[in-house]
């Protein structure tokens, strides 16, 4: 048996299991999501992949669950999530010598809060004896698994991995044609998470604030309520009505109409997140920024795509700003590659087939 632990339910986690049930023989993996942490949307399963779900936070299953776990004949860890469990895989090392840690991104930036309290310092602690000893880490780019073995000194085997994207490209292919309207519209950040930087980026567009320009920030989930609402005061404070908040999730189309009516986006994360929209956008032919030190914007580099730097917006006048991406057919072209689900599908096969 094959058993995937995964810290809680996301967008992500779905449309992978999806596309297992799709690619391979699923009749001997188990998927299992974590005690109390799944996401509040209800994901729609098939009654088939259903039977191959289980749920830490039932206590009826959580014997079963540990039974699988020790009589695994390997265990795919997605996401080390810093948090109580780290003491369950440090009191059972051999758990790790048959398990891959797939790298989600803020496992691996969990260091970043050793020194916020006692009990991050024992969860760094704890992750210093459990990382080594995985024999196999997968994760997005090279440059990801490089900071590992250099932290940890992991001797890990490497795979490349990608999730699946929650986006559908059919519907996108719907929208790309579709006008933009008259008003310049820019996009901050891709969620209400603190990490995405919301104040430092709109510090950077105050300068456009008497500009014919509309910021649309998402905000529908991650963060707390506090936070957004003192990003949402921020937002409306420098741009008045013309700073829009996203709060609510969207259906797959509507989403894609959105990301359509976008002509600038501007992801200031300082780790590697917000993929899907990133993508997405870039397949839209719109301008993005990242963070130059952030994997995605070595990988999207690699693989051809024009991408801007954030620190590029510093003084940079509002002509320039809005001009349209360079190479724009070339970057769609080489992004729809990548949103391929069989870009995905066949590099967790090549995983999934090592055992």
């Amino acid at each position: 048996m094959y058993v995937h632990i995964f810290a809680n339910q996301t967008a992500y986690s779905w449309a992978l299991l999806n596309l297992l049930e799709k690619e391979i023989d699923i009749e001997n993996h188990i998927f299992v999501f974590g005690i109390g942490r799944d996401h509040p949307m209800d994901y729609p399963y098939s009654p088939h992949l259903q039977k191959h779900i289980l749920y830490m936070k039932q206590p009826g299953q959580l014997i079963r669950i540990l039974k699988l776990i020790f009589s695994a004949k390997w265990i795919y860890i997605h996401l080390l999530a810093y948090d109580p469990t780290l003491f369950f895989w440090s009191l059972n090392s051999e758990l790790l010598k048959k398990s891959t840690w797939i790298v989600w991104g803020s496992d691996i930036y969990a260091f970043q809060k050793k020194q916020q309290s006692l009990r991050t310092r024992i969860y760094e602690r704890l992750r210093q004896h459990i990382i080594p000893q995985f024999p196999e880490i997968a994760a997005f780019v090279p440059e990801d698994f490089d900071i590992i073995a250099s932290l940890y000194n992991s001797k890990a085997r490497y795979f490349p991995i990608l999730y699946p994207l929650p986006v559908d490209v059919r519907q996108l292919d719907t929208v790309k044609d579709l006008p933009t309207k008259g008003t310049f519209s820019v996009m901050i950040g891709n969620s209400g998470d603190p990490t995405n930087n919301h104040f430092e980026m709109i510090e950077l567009l105050s300068v456009f604030r008497n500009e014919d320009l509309r910021v649309f920030c998402p905000m529908a989930y991650g963060g707390t309520h506090e936070y957004r609402e003192l990003v949402n005061s921020k937002g409306i404070s420098t741009f008045g009505d013309n700073f829009i908040p996203w709060l609510e999730m969207k259906g797959k189309q509507e989403y894609a109409e959105q990301l359509a009516g976008i002509d600038v986006a501007i992801m200031n994360h300082k780790r590697q997140q917000g993929l899907g929209n990133i993508l997405a956008l870039l397949y839209l032919g719109k301008k993005v920024f990242i963070r130059e030190e952030v994997s995605s914007y070595s990988f999207l580099s690699r693989n051809n795509c024009k991408i801007y730097p954030v620190k590029s917006l510093l003084g940079l006048k509002f002509s320039d700003f809005r001009k349209p991406m360079d190479e724009k057919e070339s970057t769609i072209s080489n992004v729809g590659k990548i949103m391929q689900e069989d870009y995905a599908a066949n590099l967790w096969k090549n995983l999934l087939n090592q055992h």
